[in-house]
């Protein structure tokens, strides 16, 4: 889980203290409640819990049955264009209602949260490490052979292979290793050009360079973030290699 989504989420039962204080944290006047696998089963805002105290419906240990939670909280889904999610944030019909909005995936689980600050992050990593993880991290350990070669080296290649469903896969040190392996295998090298965006990692960048061929950076689209097709024509001198 993201530090971002563990900042407007919770776990019931818990007692009112720490919900207010998680509440006066995140600066958004509401928390999400989720169970143990992040599913959005809930919130409670300070206005929930301010109007629940004034009917005395506050008791000392909240759970997801009590009164002034809400059940069925406002989200949407996790893929859906950023125009919308500030539609809603920024909504004035409903006096900016939506301070925060979670966005989910089709079984409900939360995969980030939504602010006027923060519409939706793109994590390089997102890393999901688990105990067979762990395990397997330390028998990798204990063989002596944590890179270059070994067991688990040759149980990935042969498993991406089937994947495929075909070909020979064979692992690198690194992105960038990875990247100047395919341009060699393509042939590309001194005199050759290589068309790539603007917005990109360095790696990108670099393996082109690293194999002796010229990059040729190509500005991108304002809406989709991706390589303007129109300005590839205008921008390269000579028939490019890739």
């Amino acid at each position: 889980m993201t530090s971002n989504i563990k900042d407007f989420t919770i776990k019931l039962p818990q007692t009112l203290e720490v919900i207010l204080k998680k509440i006066d944290q995140n600066l958004k006047g509401l928390v999400f409640i989720i169970d143990e696998e992040n599913k959005l089963l809930g919130s409670i805002s300070d206005g929930d819990i301010r109007r629940g105290l004034i009917k005395k419906n506050i008791e000392k240990l909240v759970t997801i049955k009590s009164k002034f939670v809400n059940t069925k909280p406002f989200f949407l889904d996790f893929k859906i264009d950023t125009k919308v999610i500030l539609k809603h944030l920024q909504n004035r019909k409903n006096n900016n209602k939506f301070k925060c909005i979670p966005l989910v995936d089709g079984n409900k689980i939360i995969k980030d949260i939504s602010t006027i600050e923060n519409l939706r992050k793109y994590p390089i990593a997102n890393l999901n490490l688990g105990n067979q993880e762990f395990s397997n991290a330390f028998d990798a350990i204990k063989s002596g052979w944590i890179s270059s070669r070994g067991s688990y080296v040759n149980q990935f290649e042969e498993s991406f292979s089937k994947y495929l469903g075909g070909g020979y896969s064979v692992t690198t040190s690194s992105g960038t290793t990875a990247l100047e392996l395919a341009l060699k295998t393509f042939g590309i090298g001194r005199g050759d050009e290589v068309i790539l965006p603007n917005f990109s990692f360095a790696a990108s960048i670099n393996s082109i360079i690293n194999v002796g061929a010229t990059p040729v950076v190509v500005d991108i689209e304002d809406d989709t973030w991706t390589i303007d097709i129109d300005r590839i024509k205008k921008k390269s001198q000579r028939k490019p290699k890739l």
